[in-house]
């Protein structure tokens, strides 16, 4: 555990970044932190895309940084994952379980509850956004699950909406609309950045191709796999929301490059994940799951064919979009790359979600790549999501709540970084920063008709 201390100037210091003695040998606290989320990440798919150099950001990140097992829990349900990342705090205290209240997902008693969307205001601990706001640190937040409606915090926010329609959404995690309403804050921001929206449907030609070589329009296969057609509009949309994160990210700190904090999200690794795991394995045990699933296994061999490799595919694209994070970051930032799980082989006879015959399982084991001026390089053992937020805060300058229950990964840092700042924590007891309110009104017509739907595509039970 790290060392408590609980007033004085070394406290004083740490929370502004203030060193002592002779700046010119002593570390200072990163001036720039960059949380990337990338769902379901795993290195059963990064490793070997290393191996063949087809990610050359990815493996700079492990050649010159530290690689290390982020371990999850069950339930592995991506809006209590993603929350516990950015609280350090578990369900039960951020309160944030499913993507619906009164799911299965929630404690017993909470279980026959209305079901309603989960939104920004149901979260009852501080981000880690919070933290640092309320340390003035200056903030950038884009696409970052369950943030809509976008909150006030220092610097920017701009939030992912669930937005209804069988042409606009096919995961339940939200995308950045060139249409919604409460995306950003500030809430004049928007016009700013719209034209950096990009939509399923403006993705051409080539943009997907680099990712998958859809069937002709005349092919068996949209027949024989009733879906296909919205699996590959998922590649689409997919791709659209990482490009759009992207371009905002690099369109924001090239406006206000004096950010402490930079938190993104890509959800497309898992996205695709659900819908073609299964054909990244050989042909036998494609024929075999279909078989099992009443699909015809002759069409196993065009299934490899064309789509064996999108899952792959869409990490060497995500490998460009960390570059362009990372340089618009700039020298000197912090880049921390975490999932929220990882991904794995499922049994031959099983799916997961009815109707979704191609997918894998989820792994406890997520991956976690941490890269900067005070890290170490190398292999380090494993650590959990709860240990993001406190390692996070200690090397941005910032005070950690003691009621966080993760520890600070300090295997990860260089030594005279540690000597220089003292691992510390605020005094147990002290509260958090306050959640702010954003008074909102439940628009019904929205979450009951998006419930339906919901359950539809069986996110919902």
């Amino acid at each position: 555990m790290y060392k408590v201390i609980t007033a004085g100037l070394i406290m004083i210091a740490l929370a502004l970044g203030v060193t002592v003695g002779n700046a010119d040998t002593r570390p200072t606290v990163s001036e720039k932190m960059v949380i990337i989320g990338v769902d379901g990440m795993t290195f059963n798919v990064i490793d070997p895309l290393v191996a063949e150099g087809k990610l050359p950001t990815f493996a700079k990140l492990m050649r010159e940084g530290s690689r290390l097992n982020l371990i999850s829990e069950k339930p592995m349900r991506s809006p209590a994952l993603w929350t516990t990342v950015a609280t350090g705090h578990n369900r039960s205290v951020h309160r944030i379980f499913d993507f619906v209240t009164g799911s299965w997902f929630w404690p017993k008693k909470e279980r026959k509850q209305k079901q309603r969307l989960v939104t920004s205001d149901m979260r009852a601990a501080p981000a880690i956004w919070n933290m640092t706001s309320a340390a003035q640190k200056k903030n950038l937040v884009v696409g970052w699950l369950n943030t809509w409606p976008a909150e006030k915090i220092e610097g920017v926010m701009v939030a992912p909406y669930v937005a209804l329609g069988k042409r606009k959404q096919t995961s339940i995690k939200g995308k950045i609309y060139d249409n919604a309403k409460d995306q950003t804050h500030p809430s004049d921001l928007f016009p700013e950045i719209k034209h950096l929206v990009r939509s399923a449907d403006s993705i051409t030609k080539d943009e997907l191709e680099r990712v998958v070589i859809a069937p002709p329009k005349s092919s068996k296969l949209y027949k024989k796999v009733p879906k296909l057609e919205r699996y590959l509009y998922t590649a689409r949309w997919s791709i659209a929301s990482t490009l759009t994160n992207t371009a905002i990210v690099e369109d924001q700190l090239r406006k206000n490059p004096d950010t402490n904090l930079v938190m993104t999200y890509f959800d497309g690794s898992d996205t695709l994940a659900h819908r073609f795991w299964l054909l990244r394995q050989s042909e036998e045990e494609i024929r075999t799951r279909l078989r099992n699933q009443n699909f015809d296994p002759d069409i196993a061999a065009e299934m490899k064919e064309r789509f064996g490799r999108i899952v792959d595919s869409y990490y060497e694209v995500l490998d460009e979009m960390l570059a362009r994070i990372i340089d618009a970051a700039g020298p000197g930032a912090t880049i921390m790359v975490v999932s929220d799980h990882g991904w794995q082989n499922l049994d031959r006879d099983k799916v997961i979600h009815l109707g979704v015959p191609f997918d894998g399982k989820h792994s406890l084991e997520g991956a976690m790549l941490v890269h900067g001026p005070h890290i170490k390089p190398g292999v380090f053992s494993d650590r959990t999501l709860y240990d993001i937020t406190p390692t996070a805060l200690y090397l941005m300058g910032v005070g950690i709540p003691g009621d966080l229950p993760g520890d600070i990964a300090l295997d990860l840092i260089s030594e005279p970084f540690k000597r220089t700042f003292p691992p510390m924590v605020l005094a147990k007891g002290q509260k958090a920063v306050p959640m702010p309110s954003n008074n909102l009104q439940p628009d019904t017509h929205f979450h009951e008709t998006e419930i339906e739907r919901l359950k539809s595509l069986g996110y919902v039970q």
